[in-house]
């Protein structure tokens, strides 16, 4: 699984800029949506202000900010938090797979076919 993660992160990552500029989402989106889904809590300000700052210099000079995206989401990777909670990437994808299971099957419901009885 990790050996694709950084593809699926370049690919994410170019997604999620191409639907900000559609959708005029602002990075400070990103940072929060992406902190919250790693860690589950609220990004501490001085690592929101840090990378806003670079996010929004990108921006400014018409730079890959896709890159930037990236860069930071390697950069949530390499915390000791994601080590404390995750252990290593492989159980990170675990268990967001599991989740994302989770809520499939939470949110799934079978439907029975309306049959009536005809004698």
């Amino acid at each position: 699984m990790v050996t694709n993660l950084q593809k699926n992160i370049s690919y994410i990552c170019q997604s999620y800029n191409s639907t900000r500029k559609k959708t005029g989402q602002d990075a400070a989106t990103f940072l929060v949506d992406l902190w919250n889904y790693v860690y589950g809590n609220k990004i501490p300000d001085d690592i929101y202000q840090t990378w806003l700052t670079k996010i929004n210099n990108t921006i400014s000079a018409k730079g890959d900010v896709a890159k930037v995206y990236k860069d930071f989401f390697y950069y949530l990777l390499t915390l000791p938090e994601f080590t404390e909670k995750y252990g290593n990437q492989n159980n990170f994808l675990i268990i967001k797979i599991e989740d994302f299971v989770k809520v499939m099957n939470s949110n799934v419901a079978l439907s029975e076919p309306t049959v009536e009885r005809i004698f």
